[in-house]
C-alpha cells in the first residue's frame, strides 16, 4: 500500500489553550518553535496532533483544550501530498463534543484524519513508553499497523466491538450459549491482530537496534512480544477457559487488549536500568524505527513532533538525535527554550518561529541567520 508523502503547509489555530488566533506557513523539512515555558509552544504541537488523531497527547479531556471562557476551539490545516493533491483538514471542539471535516465534508470518525496525516510525538512524558503501563506500548505498536496494513483498522474495530459485547454479557451473568458466539468473533479478530503485531515487532527489532547504535550505542535492547493470553492455546480456547473467572470480575482478562512489548537491556528491565534521559533516547530510537519501517512499507512520510527534548539531553546527544531525525526525511516540528537548538549543525535551513504569551511569530528567518551570542 503506497501512500504519497504528506506535509502540513498551512496551520490555523483558534482559541486553543493560550493560542487566541494563529496562522502559520510551515516548512516541509524542519520547523523550530522557540520561547519560554508556558508561552504556547507545546499547544502548537497539540493542535497538529489533534488534526491527526482527534485527541490530545497531553490530556484525555479534550474540553481542556478550549480556551478559558470560550465555548469552541478550531484547528484547520492544509496538507500537501507529493503527487500534488492538497487536502483541507479541520476539527472543531465544543463543550458538548467535536466535529471533524476532511476536504469540506463532515466525517464520523477521527480515523479519517489519520488516513491523511501521519503524526507521532516525542514529549517530556514519552519516557512512560518505557516505564509506564502496556497500553502505551500497544499504542505505538498499533500505530504502525494502522498505517501499513489496509485491513488493520477494520479488524481493530471488529475486535473492540466483540470485546464490548462479551464484557456486557459477562456483567449481566449471561449463560454460556450467549457468550460463546461473541468469543468466536473476538478470537477471529484477535488472532489476526496478533499475527500482524508479531510480524511488525519482528521487523521493527532490526531497525531499533540500528537506531540505538547512533543515539545510545551502549544499550543492547531486547523486544519481547507478549500476545495477551497463554502460549499453547488458541485465543478461543483461552477465552473459554477464562470465562468463569471473567464472569466473576465482569470483564475479559485475556486477549490482544492485554498484550505488551517487554523492553529489556543486557542488565535487566529497561524501566529500572535506564535513567529518564536514557529512556527518552530509547523512545526516540523506537519512534524513528517506526517511521522508517512505515516509510519502507508505504513510501510515505509524515510529521514528527518533538517537544523540548533538548532539556533532557546534553548537547552531544541532542545533536546526534537531531541528525537522526533529519535523516528520516519527514516534516519535523520542534520546540525549544532558546535558539541554541537552531544554531546546531545541520539545522541551518530550519524555519524559525518565536512564541511568547500565546502569540506565534514567524521570524522570516532560516536558522542559519541566527546570530550566536557573544562572550
Amino acid at each position: 500500500m503506497r501512500k504519497p508523502l504528506v506535509v502540513l503547509k498551512r496551520l490555523c489555530i483558534e482559541r486553543l489553550r493560550c493560542l487566541r488566533q494563529v496562522e502559520l506557513t510551515l516548512a516541509p523539512t524542519v520547523n523550530i518553535f522557540v520561547g519560554p515555558n508556558a508561552a504556547g509552544k507545546t499547544s502548537v504541537l497539540e493542535a497538529i496532533y489533534l488534526l491527526s488523531r482527534g485527541k490530545s497527547f497531553r490530556t484525555r479531556h479534550t474540553t481542556e483544550l478550549i480556551q478559558s471562557g470560550e465555548q469552541v476551539c478550531r484547528c484547520v490545516a492544509q496538507a500537501s501530498a507529493s503527487g500534488g493533491a492538497v487536502h483541507r483538514l479541520g476539527i472543531e471542539l465544543t463543550r458538548a463534543g467535536r466535529r471533524v471535516r476532511v476536504d469540506g465534508r463532515t466525517v464520523r470518525s477521527a480515523r479519517e484524519l489519520t488516513r491523511f496525516l501521519r503524526v507521532q510525538v516525542v514529549d517530556p512524558e514519552s519516557h512512560r513508553l518505557v516505564s509506564g503501563g502496556p497500553g502505551n506500548r500497544r499504542g505505538l505498536l498499533d500505530w504502525g499497523g494502522f498505517h501499513v496494513e489496509p485491513k488493520f483498522p477494520a479488524q481493530w474495530v471488529e475486535y473492540g466491538r466483540a470485546l464490548t459485547q462479551r464484557n456486557a454479557l459477562l456483567r449481566v451473568g449471561a449463560p454460556d450459549r450467549e457468550v460463546a458466539p461473541w468469543e468466536h468473533a473476538l478470537a477471529l479478530a484477535g488472532e489476526r491482530l496478533t499475527a500482524q503485531r508479531a510480524k511488525w515487532i519482528s521487523e521493527l527489532t532490526r531497525l531499533v537496534a540500528e537506531e540505538l547504535e547512533y543515539v545510545m550505542p551502549e544499550c543492547v535492547l531486547r523486544l519481547e512480544f507478549r500476545r495477551g493470553w497463554p502460549e499453547g492455546r488458541t485465543l478461543e480456547e483461552a477465552l473459554a477457559a477464562a470465562r468463569t473467572g471473567d464472569r466473576r470480575v465482569g470483564y475479559t482478562r485475556v486477549g490482544p487488549h492485554r498484550a505488551d512489548v517487554v523492553l529489556t537491556t543486557g542488565l535487566g528491565p529497561a524501566a529500572r536500568m535506564l535513567s529518564q534521559g536514557q529512556q527518552k533516547l530509547l523512545v526516540l530510537a523506537l519512534v524513528i524505527a517506526q517511521f522508517r519501517l512505515v516509510s519502507e512499507r508505504t513510501g510515505g512520510g509524515g510529521v514528527l513532533l518533538v517537544d523540548d527534548l533538548a532539556a533532557e539531553l546534553d548537547r552531544h546527544h541532542w545533536e546526534i538525535a537531531m541528525a537522526r531525525l533529519r535523516a528520516l526525511g519527514v516534516q519535523l516540528v520542534v520546540t525549544a527554550l532558546d535558539e541554541a537548538v537552531a544554531m546546531m549543525p545541520g539545522n541551518e535551513e530550519a524555519q524559525l518561529f518565536h512564541v511568547e504569551q500565546g502569540v506565534v511569530r514567524d521570524t522570516g528567518r532560516r536558522a542559519s541567520h541566527v546570530v550566536a551570542p557573544q562572550g
